[in-house]
């Protein structure tokens, strides 16, 4: 009877052992298939542009002022010029008209625009006379598509006495993935100064400067634009 409890130990010994050896194959060739496997990355691109146009805020095509924005050429910012210059004089609308491109094969995408004006802290008082109930009107023409986002970060420059503040304008709608490129609908498309603002006044917004950053994040991944913003934002820091 010993004897063959030993026999039967030993057998069941020998079977673990070819257990483990079989195992251990197809897991060696799982691995090895894995590693073999082909992987595409997704990419988010965007461009940001606008009209060319003169101090009048006359739109240029090959430095030749043309009557539609349609026709003239697209201007981005360089670093021997950072922005565009504008004459501002009372009554006088400007074409200026941020624009956002989501590049062909870009990943469905969140879309948003940075608009940072940055003038004379006098001018606040400039701003806050001529501002109706809507957020922008009358210098402003925001673009209906695009979703003002809170209130503005405000900072301070106390040696150069001026203020910047800087509003968030989200695209209403993801972009979807196409394979030619999407046109966003520009932020807003002109400059305006109210007829009523005197000489006093428009003196106070010499040098004032607006400037726009566009950002676009993957759709993919995030509950809704809330939580892709978040993400952007703990990315950025």
């Amino acid at each position: 009877m010993k004897k063959k409890r030993k026999i039967l130990g030993v057998a069941l010994s020998a079977a673990a052992l070819m257990a483990a050896s079989v195992f251990g194959t197809m897991a060696y060739l799982t691995d090895t298939g894995a590693v073999s496997n082909t992987f595409t990355v997704g990419k988010v691109y965007i461009s940001l542009d606008e009209a060319d146009v003169n101090e009048a805020g006359q739109p240029l095509k090959d430095g030749k002022i043309v009557e539609k924005v349609d026709e003239a050429d697209r201007w981005t910012p360089t670093d021997k010029e950072p922005s565009q210059k504008y004459h501002l004089l009372p009554g006088h609308s400007y074409t200026k008209d941020p624009t956002v491109t989501v590049e062909a094969g870009s990943e469905k995408a969140y879309v948003r625009m940075m608009a940072k004006v940055t003038y004379k802290a006098a001018a606040d008082d400039v701003f806050a006379k001529y501002k109706t109930d809507n957020l922008f009107a009358p210098w402003l023409d925001i673009h209906g598509d695009w979703a003002y986002k809170g209130d503005p970060v405000t900072t301070k420059d106390e040696t150069a006495g001026t203020i910047s503040r800087t509003y968030e304008f989200r695209y209403k709608t993801t972009v979807a993935k196409s394979e030619t490129a999407t046109e966003l609908p520009a932020l807003f498309t002109t400059l305006t100064v109210p007829g009523g603002v005197t000489n006093d006044e428009i003196a106070y917004l010499e040098n004032m400067v607006i400037s726009v950053e566009a950002h676009a994040i993957q759709a993919a991944g995030f509950n809704d634009a809330d939580a892709a913003w978040a993400a952007f934002v703990g990315k950025q820091n």
